[in-house]
């Protein structure tokens, strides 16, 4: 899994209204990449329950504004929720830069409140697999307990 990243603004900052912004990315920086997999698209759904296993990818890098951020290629495997496969639901991959050293899971109770870090981390989420042919699940039944069938036509 190798990642580039588009970067489509410049090193300087921004002036609009006679008001002055600054980027919190600054050029040369150590910056992380982070990509997990969910099935939901919101990555901070269900407060960011998500974040509580590895990420699928990891590494860092060094942030440019010109052109675009690489990370290492590395194989990575996806395992493939069973929901996905029985009931057509998607699989979203969400990718994380992040100032180095930083967590992307903006739910976590040493983030709350703290608008610094949260600018700190930008994120894109894109749909990974997309209806993938459904599995027929067989119904059981308990022979012991449950009716018989009833009988063909």
């Amino acid at each position: 899994l190798g990642l580039v990243v588009g970067v489509g603004a410049n090193e300087g900052g921004l002036s609009v209204g006679g008001k002055s912004y600054q980027n919190f990315f600054k050029e040369g920086e150590e910056v992380d990449f982070y990509v997990y997999t969910d099935v939901e698209e919101n990555p901070f759904y269900n407060s960011g329950a998500m974040f509580a296993g590895p990420p699928v990818y990891k590494a860092s890098t060094t942030f440019s504004w010109k052109g675009s951020l690489t990370a290492p290629a590395d194989a990575a495997n996806v395992t493939v929720p069973w929901a996905v496969r029985t009931n057509r639901t998607m699989l979203y991959a969400h990718v994380f830069v992040t100032k180095k050293g930083l967590t992307p899971n903006l739910m976590a109770p040493e983030v709350a409140g703290n608008a610094a870090h949260t600018l700190s981390v930008l994120f894109r989420t894109a749909p990974l697999l997309r209806l993938l042919p459904e599995i027929p699940v067989v119904p059981k039944r308990f022979l012991l307990r449950d009716p018989p069938p009833p009988p063909p036509r």
